[in-house]
């Protein structure tokens, strides 16, 4: 879908040009939000759907449906490029730059 083009579009904004180009975010966010969970990645479906700021957009929401209903989340954030995590009750639980959350997981 987007991941492809929003992530290189992060990239460029920011400078990191040493990153790999084509980094599935997505994979990277699930990983992230499973380990945090002690959940196995893949075993739950992750949904993602576009923000939008004034019609452009800035952001992507990442939602994993657990077990017996939990929903664990993260928010992210193109201006910063950060990732924001939260628990099922909806505290956050986290931020982590796309930077770092690349690198750790090349």
């Amino acid at each position: 879908m987007y991941r492809t083009w929003f992530l290189e579009m992060i990239l460029q904004q920011h400078g990191w040009f040493e990153l790999p180009k084509f980094i599935n975010i997505r994979e990277i966010v699930e990983e992230e939000i499973c380990s945090k969970n002690q959940l196995l990645p893949k075993a739950f479906p992750l949904t993602e759907k576009l923000l939008r700021k004034q019609g452009n957009p800035c952001g992507i929401f990442y939602c994993l449906h657990g077990p017996r209903s939990i929903r664990l989340t993260a928010v992210f954030d193109i201006e910063t490029a950060r990732v924001l995590f939260y628990d099922s009750t909806g505290q956050r639980a986290g931020i982590r730059c796309v930077k770092d959350l690349v690198l750790s997981a090349a």
